[in-house]
């Protein structure tokens, strides 16, 4: 089986002349095959079958079975059990008596039990345990809901704009236009200050009117009819996008008015990036933005708050935390270090790092490790108290996966679980009922003047004198 030009099949070669020659046979992919004369009889998706040259033959079948339901049933349980029992990373089970567990929660597994019943009695066990990162997910293969709408589907939809609250007339009054999203488009441009009067006919005319109008389907054009400030009417024709996906839109403007905030009142000397999750893409992203947010200037906020996690903790900090033993200066030039000695870009200036409640798993083993290492300040909230590694889409017969909790983390200097003992920070600022509607962020702009407090005190370090083999001496700032 090969790759080869982009085809992907069962190649053949002759020995020992042709070896640089294959030849496709077939673009089936099968297992355990075997050979008989021309043809190869083998597993395809799951079925026997047979190819010969491009023909390919599946043998399908169709084999019952008989189940005792409330047995079936007890067995998956018994094998969630058994697995939290052998695998969750505390031996003790967090203090529980799990052998009078399973007995609690089984007793009421019987042959009639729906699907929410079943979920809830597993939900209720894996809760006995008060840790995180415990997942259960039923298999709708054995559990069959009713769904009327093959994907076509009636939810409350957004038009990528956010209204004024404050407006009493007729309509709604657009006080913002996010960023990306359906009324920036070309041929559905919404402004702000305009009113929307109707959408898809429906005057927004009261309370219950303004309720049902946003109840439609997903990708489905819908008519506005848009007034302009001076009183001028128009109809705008705009796909709608989910909540989910606005509220991705919202982020991407809340971080630019959180840069742009940083920027004006540091005078431009302090950068500022927010760290989404802790996967391969946003760690990418982390990268590039230290060199390019982080361009000329002196300080970074780091912003892990919201954060939910994934395993790149320790990929960040090493851009954080370059051994330092060396400067380079060329002839005429300032003092640094050739980047390409090393094998990624780095940031060894002044750096704060704003945390929250809801910062979890792998973004608080960074915030931890941030505080122990010294090498920020932590701002804002304990974190979430989430930190166990986990894998999921464990697999128990038909019923459903869950995930398992196998490894814990510990702080080296103190030998704390992470899990339950959230990452304090060293300055810890509640936000104040309305500020955030009101975009008012007293952590971030805690984090702006320790940081620039911060930039000030390196700036002061006293001069190290460097030993030039010439006579005349010079003098770099140590700190920088």
């Amino acid at each position: 089986t090969s790759d080869i030009g982009g085809v992907r099949g069962i190649y053949t070669i002759k020995f020992p002349n042709e070896l640089h020659s294959p030849k496709l046979l077939t673009k089936t992919i099968g297992l355990d095959p075997y050979w008989e004369s021309n043809e190869i009889h083998w597993l395809v998706d799951n079925l026997p079958s047979k190819t010969k040259g491009s023909v390919l033959t599946k043998y399908t079948f169709k084999a019952y079975q008989d189940t005792d339901r409330e047995q079936y049933l007890r067995l998956g349980y018994r094998m969630i059990w058994r697995n939290l029992r052998d695998f969750f990373y505390d031996d003790k089970m967090n203090g529980t008596d799990w052998d009078k567990l399973l007995k609690k929660y089984e007793s009421h597994i019987t042959a009639s039990i729906d699907r929410d019943g079943f979920a809830r009695l597993v939900n209720l066990l894996i809760g006995e345990l008060n840790a995180s990162h415990l997942f259960f997910e039923l298999n709708d293969k054995i559990w069959p809901q009713w769904k009327p709408d093959h994907g076509w589907r009636w939810q409350t939809v957004h038009l990528g704009v956010i209204f004024d609250k404050s407006f009493e007339g007729s309509g709604l009054k657009v006080k913002k236009v996010l960023h990306d999203g359906p009324a920036r488009k070309p041929d559905s441009m919404i402004y702000e200050d305009e009113v929307i009067l109707s959408i898809g006919g429906l005057d927004l005319d009261s309370p219950l009117a303004k309720r049902h109008a946003f109840n439609r389907r997903l990708n489905e054009v819908t008519v506005l009819k848009v007034k302009d400030p001076l009183g001028n009417e128009r109809l705008v024709h705009l796909e709608p996008i989910s909540f989910t996906k606005a509220r991705e839109l919202l982020k991407e403007s809340w971080i630019s008015d959180n840069q742009r905030f940083v920027h004006e009142e540091s005078n431009g000397k302090l950068g500022y990036l927010h760290v989404n999750r802790m996967n391969w893409d946003d760690l990418f992203q982390f990268e590039e933005e230290l060199f390019s947010l982080g361009y000329r200037k002196e300080g970074l906020v780091i912003d892990v708050r919201n954060n939910t996690g994934g395993f790149t903790a320790d990929r960040m900090l090493k851009m954080l935390s370059r051994p330092l033993h060396a400067i380079t200066i060329p002839r005429g030039g300032k003092r640094s270090y050739p980047l390409g000695y090393l094998d990624h870009f780095y940031w060894d200036k002044p750096i704060v790092v704003l945390c929250n409640q809801n910062t979890a798993s792998n973004g608080e083993i960074f915030c931890h490790a941030i505080k122990a290492t010294k090498r920020g300040k932590l701002i804002g909230v304990r974190t979430a108290g989430s930190v166990i590694s986990v894998y999921t889409d464990e697999k128990f017969l038909d019923i459903g996966k869950m995930s398992i909790p196998f490894r814990g983390w510990f702080k080296l200097h103190d030998g704390r679980d992470m899990e339950g003992n959230g990452a304090v920070p060293d300055i810890q600022i509640w936000p104040l009922p309305g500020e955030i509607p009101n975009k008012i962020d007293q952590q971030l702009s805690k984090a702006v003047e320790v940081l620039l407090k911060d930039c000030r005190d390196l700036n002061s370090h006293e001069s190290v004198e460097i030993q030039s083999r010439s006579p005349e001496k010079s003098n770099f700032n140590a700190g920088n």
